[in-house]
């Protein structure tokens, strides 16, 4: 075997793996829309299904350094007509080099990037997401999506 041979082997191993874990791919994965439910889940059986027709407005919130990735994952995933029908919005508390415009979730820079220690920035993210989930019914729906770096990201400092 030659060296340029293993060289390409080493690749594609290495790049399959980050294949593997890509966030924006994993919530495509496990979230499902059709006709009449949102399904969330691989599991047929053990899947949490929810009758698109009982349901209100979706919000989605959370925190991470792979929070974009899955944000557009997840908008990719229920698709324009299901962003559009359930009035789906949202803010995800990321570190300012991930933040890139998305259709209906709004990407903030709550801190730097490479600054692992929560900022002022993400408090004030903190106290929005606090504010979206405040004032939901009973049929409304709130998707947390969280990841690596998320306490950080997501302080909420008692006053």
């Amino acid at each position: 075997m030659s060296l340029n041979s293993l060289r390409e082997d080493a690749w594609a191993i290495w790049q399959a793996g980050l294949e593997a874990v890509r966030s924006d791919r994993l919530v495509r994965d496990w979230v499902r829309v059709s006709v009449d439910e949102l399904r969330i889940g691989r599991d047929p059986d053990g899947a949490v299904r929810i009758e698109r027709a009982s349901l209100g407005h979706v919000v989605v919130v959370g925190a991470g350094k792979a929070g974009a990735g899955m944000a557009e994952g997840l908008e990719t995933a229920l698709g324009d007509a299901f962003l559009h029908e359930h009035h789906v919005t949202g803010w995800l508390n990321v570190p300012a080099d991930c933040v890139r415009e998305l259709s209906r979730i709004i990407l903030h820079a709550a801190r730097p990037a490479g600054v692992n220690e929560p900022t002022e920035a993400g408090a004030a993210g903190a106290e929005r997401i606090l504010q979206m989930v405040g004032g939901l019914s009973e049929n409304d729906l709130v998707i947390c999506l969280l990841s690596g770096g998320g306490s950080a990201l997501l302080p909420s400092p008692v006053p």
